[in-house]
């Protein structure tokens, strides 16, 4: 594609390899913001408040009773449906928030629950 455009492929290469360096740059500094803006939900022990739906497939806003606000989706398909039926007889706290390969991750617990609840957090808060 890189001749169809009349550009050279070296030169193509380079700019994937940087463009690609810049996207992990931001990502990391994404998910340094959002961690630092979980850290005082993770230590206060915060409970989700309010699930709402987000113009993106799978992607949800997540209100805690705080104030703080963040986007994300589940780990896997489903996540976020069990996360919403779970809210409605329990309280559900994070219990961490650690960096991964594939992003920021929450671990969401609540009583009777055996294992956390994973999701990956997609950013802060925004406008629709």
């Amino acid at each position: 594609m890189a001749r169809e455009l009349g550009v050279d492929p070296d030169d193509a290469a380079e700019l994937d390899a940087r463009f690609a360096a810049a996207s992990e740059d931001v990502a990391t500094s994404r998910d340094e913001i959002v961690a630092a803006r979980m850290a005082p939900v993770v230590r206060r022990r915060v409970p989700v408040r309010v699930l709402e739906p987000m113009p993106a497939r799978g992607t949800t806003r997540i209100r805690f009773a705080d104030g703080t606000t963040i986007l994300a989706r589940g780990a896997m398909a489903g996540d976020l449906g069990v996360l919403a039926a779970v809210m409605r007889e329990h309280s559900v706290r994070v219990t961490s928030c650690a960096r991964a390969p594939d992003g920021l991750h929450l671990a969401l617990d609540w009583t009777g629950r055996s294992r956390p609840l994973d999701l990956v957090v997609t950013g802060l808060d925004q406008p629709d």
